[in-house]
């Protein structure tokens, strides 16, 4: 099972984390198990997962923009910076 965020590993790889995970091969087995790279400083609170995932499948930014819509209006400013 993969950390979840860089928090949970810094707990884990503390003394109180490896005694709770069961040893130093527990450890191994989720720093193998996470790729590098990929973990976000915190994981997000459930609560709030419904509502990034809404966010995600709607493509939307945190203006409810479109995708489109951003990337037209990033065009456009640079069409006239020329």
């Amino acid at each position: 099972m993969p950390w979840a965020s860089v928090q949970q590993a810094r707990w884990g790889h503390s003394p109180a984390g490896v005694r709770a995970l069961g040893g130093r091969a527990k450890v191994a087995e989720y720093d193998a198990a996470t790729p590098k790279g990929s973990l976000p400083r915190y994981a997000a609170k459930k609560s709030n997962m419904r509502r990034i995932a809404e966010m995600r499948a709607s493509r939307k930014d945190h203006a409810g923009h479109s995708k489109r819509t951003v990337q037209a209006r990033r065009a456009a400013r640079g069409r006239r910076g020329q």
